[in-house]
């Protein structure tokens, strides 16, 4: 999912239909719920609270779907600074903490969807079709042409063809 201002793409993220079995218990897995993954915001909109924008619009989403009632949003984040902007600032509520095989840890963390038809005068969204496969989710969204890159300082991974 792409978030867009001016015709630029400003923020970005992913959201599954169903929760990853891999990383939440059974139980967890078998309650309805939605997982935001790889939220990103433009380097040039730091402290423009996009992070707040779309997690408010995917807890709203997720409460306006139809079929079955979602219990919850969920993520999984690094145990860092990133977990504790989620906390604090987001309003996620931390799970657990665990350790993957590679050693670094990770903090699972939910919200309860909920209508917030207000955000309609901050964010016009077309809602995107998800397609659910086994386990696997796919958002749909129109191809957005490559944008010219607007830090021309900033190298990043891609640029080195993927080489640290």
């Amino acid at each position: 999912m792409l978030l867009v201002e001016d015709s630029a793409v400003v923020g970005c993220f992913v959201l599954y239909a169903t929760t990853p079995g891999w990383t939440w218990t059974a139980s967890e897995h078998a309650e309805p719920s939605m997982n935001l993954a790889m939220m990103h915001t433009h380097p040039d909109q730091r402290g423009a609270r996009l992070a707040d924008l779309m997690t408010l619009w995917v807890l709203d989403y997720a409460a306006r779907r139809t079929g079955p009632e979602l219990h919850w949003v969920r993520c999984c984040v690094p145990d860092n600074r990133l977990a504790r902007y989620f906390r604090e600032e987001l309003g996620w509520h931390q799970v657990r903490v665990t350790r993957n095989v590679q050693g670094q840890y990770y903090a699972h963390m939910q919200r309860r969807p909920r209508r917030l038809p207000e955000l309609s005068a901050l964010i016009r969204s077309d809602d995107p079709a998800l397609l659910v496969t086994g386990d696997l989710a796919i958002t749909t969204a129109p191809l957005v042409p490559p944008q010219p890159r607007q830090s021309p300082g900033i190298v990043t991974r891609d640029q080195r063809g993927g080489r640290p």
